[in-house]
């Protein structure tokens, strides 16, 4: 077996391709060992379901930092000051009662009612980046249109809308995203840490000024939270969430978006079919959740010996449930490394999760994606790769998603269809 063939997110050619690799994941049998990593992976569909249903055996009280390193001059930067923030079991690194306690209130925050309020704010946003489309020419898709959409409204939803936080919520964003991986360097660590360490204050400012108020953004209510013995939540829990509520609800949809217009720009026919049958967006959007899954996996631990599919992982054994992997499983999805706009069961992808930790603003990000394809796709005749600029992928271990998409394009007049 080639080295380019066993799974190792943070090789190169991963994020453009991350099909061999998986296929590798999903042949070794129900769970596969990374010595490496000293990590479990489950990559296939049916094993993947059932281990993120036995809530029991496999414990979601592990931190997705568990493969980091820190080096001391990030762990000052970070916990040096008037207010440590040391790791706390949040969300989803949390079980019951913790985690019953989290949901109830991200589930509040995102509540259909919630989600559905922030569809004029989307299409705000969205016909704001339909207007500055280039009549004919190049236009780096990231940062010009995938990423000022997730930020405006995560932003609103945490209630920190200023227009001069988009940029450091942003650059705090990438900064708690880039710790998660194993191997950084340490400058990089160093200079990331200094940035959390920055968010992680103003999360406590922004905290003391709405104790009392009754807003309904993210951080008010974490702010005005009481839980089952009478007390505010802990400022590090607090962090926590708000954190999570930041990375997961940027990072995601902005991952989406590019990769949505990555397969539009590499196949004109997909493109010319979606636009005389907008009806098929939302399959063409579960589509490339199920390809390009923006969280290829989150982690557990056993509790106890557990056998999967004749592979027996270990009580305390630190597991990563492939979600990527398990998009692509040919038991369940037919030819599946291909988008078919026509297939009945794309929205069963595991791109969000599934069961109690699922991804409370899945919704949200889904109504994200499916709008920006619906305003921009009628105004595009044309879209294509600029040959000699390539794609640039993230490497990340347990995040997928492009850092740059040049694109050349020609569009209609605003206002035509």
């Amino acid at each position: 077996m080639s080295a380019a063939a066993a799974y190792d997110p943070m090789e190169d050619g991963h994020g453009a391709d991350p099909a061999p690799s998986y296929r590798y994941v999903r042949a070794q049998g129900g769970a596969f060992y990374s010595a490496r990593y000293d990590l479990f992976i489950i990559g296939r569909y049916d094993e993947v379901v059932r281990a993120a249903l036995d809530v029991e055996s496999f414990s979601s009280r592990t931190p997705s930092t568990g493969l980091r390193r820190t080096v001391p001059a990030a762990e000052s930067a970070l916990e040096g000051g008037p207010s440590p923030y040391p790791p706390v079991a949040t969300l989803h690194s949390a079980d019951p009662p913790e985690h019953t306690l989290h949901r109830r209130i991200f589930n509040r925050v995102f509540s259909p009612r919630r989600t559905a309020s922030y569809e004029p704010l989307v299409r705000e946003v969205v016909e704001g980046l339909e207007r500055g489309l280039p009549r004919s020419g190049r236009f780096e898709l990231v940062e010009e249109y995938a990423v000022p959409l997730p930020i405006r409204v995560i932003a609103t939803v945490l209630g920190m809308d200023d227009p001069k936080d988009a940029a450091a919520l942003r650059q705090w964003s990438q900064a708690l995203e880039s710790m998660q991986n194993p191997g950084v360097p340490a400058d990089e660590q160093a200079t990331a840490a200094a940035r959390i360490r920055e968010w992680f204050d103003r999360v406590e400012t922004e905290v003391r000024l709405r104790r009392g108020t009754h807003q309904d953004d993210l951080l008010s209510v974490l702010a005005n939270e009481i839980d089952a013995d009478g007390q505010h939540l802990g400022d590090a829990e607090i962090v926590s969430l708000a954190t999570q509520g930041l990375v997961a609800g940027n990072e995601t949809s902005t991952a989406l978006i590019a990769a949505m217009f990555l397969y539009l720009a590499t196949d004109s026919s997909l493109l010319c079919q979606l636009q005389h049958e907008p009806q098929l967006i939302g399959n063409f959007v579960d589509e490339v959740l199920r390809l390009s899954a923006p969280a290829e996996g989150l982690y557990r631990v056993t509790t106890r010996e557990v056998a999967v599919d004749g592979t027996t992982i270990p009580k305390g054994a630190k597991v990563q449930l492939l979600w990527g992997s398990a998009n692509r499983d040919p038991s369940q999805f037919t030819a599946p490394d291909l988008i078919d706009l026509g297939r009945g069961n794309s929205s069963s992808h595991l791109s969000f999760g599934i069961g109690r930790h699922r991804c409370p603003g899945a919704a949200l990000s889904r109504m994200e994606a499916v709008i920006t394809a619906e305003t921009l796709l009628p105004r595009i005749e044309k879209l294509r790769l600029i040959d000699g600029d390539e794609p640039r992928w993230g490497r990340h271990f347990h995040h997928r998603g492009l850092d740059y998409l040049p694109l050349e394009v020609t569009t209609r007049p605003a206002g035509t269809r």
